[in-house]
Formats: structure tokens, C-alpha cells, sequence
């Protein structure tokens, strides 16, 4: 088994958190347990065989926490940070209505929404602490733009600027 605390930035216990553990060095990443924590933060998570393992704390709408190398017997102290957020404009030679953007971790966190109507404006709430790649597309154009959030930060005015193009012509039958 492995035991511990769920905490928050100022060290209060977090009631609500999810704790998961998988098992590092192996070739699937199955869960190998998932609990929620007690109203104290404390969790218990079983049945685990011997190993090293990756712990994951999340709290919906407040961030999440990743340990790592966490041997099976340990008591260990999971801290959430504060989240931040990443917003910006997709800039294209052309007007466009419909921008898809995607936001990718170093550390494996991925999204993807599709923003309508914005005039190129998108957000990402609640993103924890790191190093992020934000693609935006716009029919068959793309762009991205690389950016490090530190933790409990706005990062504003993270624009995404490509060139768009029209291409115009006829087509020609060899036999016509």
C-alpha cells in the first residue's frame, strides 16, 4: 500500500482530491488504484504489489500534483498548487469564425476546443504549473507558439500568428 496526505498551497488538507498510482517502468499505463481522499486529505491506496510508483493528485477545477518514484510502503505528502490560465488570439491574413486550439504539457496534459465566433480569442483555465505547446488551426492553416506557466499565473496576450492562403487556377485534361 501506499498512504499520505493531500494538501493545498498553504498546507491545508484538500477533502476532495482524486489519488491515483501507476506503476512506473511498465509498458501499459493502466491504473493500478484510484481513491478519493478523506475530508482530512489522507488517503490509502491498496492493493499494490512491490514497485516504484507515479502518484497523481487532482482536484476538479484546482489543479493537480504529480510525484514520482514513490516506493510501495511509503507515507507520502502530496501538494496541489494553484493553477493558472494561458489566452491569447489566433492571428490569420484572412477573418476567420471557426479556430480549433489545442494545449499540450510536457508532462502529458492535452486538450482541444474549438473556439466559434471569438474573433480568434481563446482561454485555458485551470493548468498546472509547465511547459505547454498551444496549436491553433484554421482550416487547412496551423501555427503554434511554446510557452512556461508557473503556477497560479495568467499568462495574456499569448498570440498565435500564421499566414493564410487562397490559391486560384484551372484544370487541365490532358485528352480535353
Amino acid at each position: 500500500k501506499i498512504a499520505g496526505t493531500v494538501v493545498d498551497a498553504s498546507g491545508k488538507p484538500v477533502g476532495d482530491a482524486l489519488v491515483t498510482a501507476e506503476r512506473e517502468l511498465e509498458v501499459s499505463t493502466s491504473t493500478a488504484a484510484r481513491v478519493p481522499t478523506a475530508a482530512d486529505g489522507s488517503f490509502t491506496l491498496t492493493p499494490l504489489a512491490r514497485g516504484k510508483y507515479q502518484l497523481r493528485a487532482a482536484r476538479t477545477g484546482a489543479g493537480e500534483a504529480i510525484v514520482e518514484h514513490v516506493d510501495s510502503g511509503a507515507n507520502v505528502r502530496i501538494q496541489i498548487n494553484p493553477t493558472g490560465s494561458i489566452a491569447g488570439v489566433v492571428k490569420t491574413s484572412r477573418e476567420v469564425a471557426d479556430v480549433v486550439v489545442s494545449i499540450e504539457s510536457a508532462r502529458g496534459l492535452s486538450r482541444r476546443e474549438r473556439f466559434y465566433r471569438t474573433g480568434g480569442r481563446y482561454r485555458f483555465e485551470d493548468l498546472p504549473a509547465g511547459s505547454y505547446r498551444i496549436t491553433a488551426r484554421v482550416g487547412d492553416g496551423e501555427g503554434q507558439n511554446a510557452v512556461e506557466l508557473a503556477s497560479g499565473a495568467s499568462l495574456n496576450g499569448i498570440d498565435i500568428v500564421f499566414s493564410t492562403a487562397t490559391v486560384e487556377g484551372r484544370i487541365v485534361d490532358v485528352f480535353t
